[in-house]
């Protein structure tokens, strides 16, 4: 009996010391759960002090659901002895691996992003990587706003370890069932707070590079109300080089006739009508509004160079073979005159 007992009261030690354990685990990650919202509260009230003087722009999650939990992954890729041995591993160069998952969207550039997630911001190159909406569609720089909600993967630089070369970007912002639309205001309703969108300037590979008004073959409605969201861009100035433009909230009071602006929203095409959820308000010199239209032109004058070069190459072998068959008439002139 006192042999039982004995084994009794051990198991009981044993159960006691475990329950005391996790109760100070639970305290411990009480603790430092708490102690890292203080930190992001402290984070967030000195970024909201530094930007006073302009209101700060919410990240764009609406109809945003599972995908909003943030995750940051850095990984070293191994495994590559046997490849490197005989020289045939892919991507050689390329052997930090990082994923991101609902990072904010702070600049947007011609070739770039610049995100920020858990209080780092990286840059992330843009020029080999594929981007595509939520619903895994195709989609382009132009249709990014700042606020954005985006996933990213791709790998860390060798040198920087906080610009990314991106392989895939996705924008958790632009909905399936989103339209982006680009275009000038040609006139403004204050009553209904709405306003007529047409095509901008375009390029005339005719005369470039002089602009000339697109064919207004298309206008839209676009129609504004208290869920729409206006950004502005604002140019800045530095002193020995060129700034990106900062982002700052705007109004229906911003937008003015003959501005350039991008919009995002839901499409009537039967009213023609645009219900706008985001509203960008640029000029058009920015980058990331040209740069699409100029990186086209420049691959066509480049088409233009190869076909022209082609052309001479093909013009001094017709020269050649002429200036050969002179010689051959001329030998057999000669022969013809020797044999008489």
């Amino acid at each position: 009996m006192r042999k039982y007992l004995v084994i009794f009261a051990g198991i009981a030690l044993i159960f006691g010391v475990l329950v005391v354990f996790n109760f100070v685990k639970g305290q411990e990650a009480t603790t430092t759960q708490n102690q890292a919202t203080t930190t992001q509260n402290q984070s967030t009230t000195t970024t909201t002090t530094t930007t006073s003087t302009a209101s700060l722009i919410r990240p764009n999650i609406s109809e945003i659901k599972e995908e909003l939990r943030q995750e940051l992954s850095i990984k070293e890729i191994r495994g590559r002895v046997v490849c490197q041995a005989i020289g045939i591993c892919p991507r050689t160069s390329e052997n930090t691996e990082v994923s991101i998952k609902a990072a904010k969207v702070e600049e947007i550039g011609s070739d770039y992003l610049k995100i920020s997630i858990f209080g780092y911001q990286y840059k992330v190159d843009l020029v080999n990587a594929k981007i595509v909406r939520y619903g895994w569609l195709e989609s382009n720089i132009n249709e990014f706003s700042v606020g954005d909600v985006v996933n990213v993967w791709g790998f860390l630089d060798e040198s920087d370890n906080y610009l990314i070369h991106a392989r895939n970007v996705r924008n958790l912002s632009i909905q399936k069932v989103h339209n982006v639309f680009s275009g000038v205001i040609e006139s403004i309703d204050a009553t209904s707070t709405s306003f007529v969108l047409t095509p901008g300037q375009c390029f005339n590979l005719e005369t470039f590079p002089t602009k000339k008004i697109c064919p207004q073959n298309n206008r839209w409605t676009v129609v504004v109300d208290a869920n729409t969201k206006i950004i502005k861009s604002q140019q800045v100035v530095c002193v020995k080089a060129p700034c990106p433009p900062i982002h700052v909230s705007g109004s229906f009071a911003d937008l003015q006739v003959g501005t350039r602006v991008m919009v995002r929203g839901l499409l009537d095409k039967t009213l023609s009508k645009i219900q706008a959820r985001i509203i960008n308000i640029s000029e058009e010199k920015f980058p990331y509004y040209s740069a699409p239209v100029l990186k086209k032109l420049e691959n066509f004058e480049n088409k233009i160079e190869k076909g022209e070069r082609k052309i001479g190459e093909i013009q001094n072998k017709i020269e050649e073979l002429q200036k050969k068959i002179l010689e051959i008439l001329e030998k057999l002139k000669t022969a013809t005159s020797t044999n008489q």
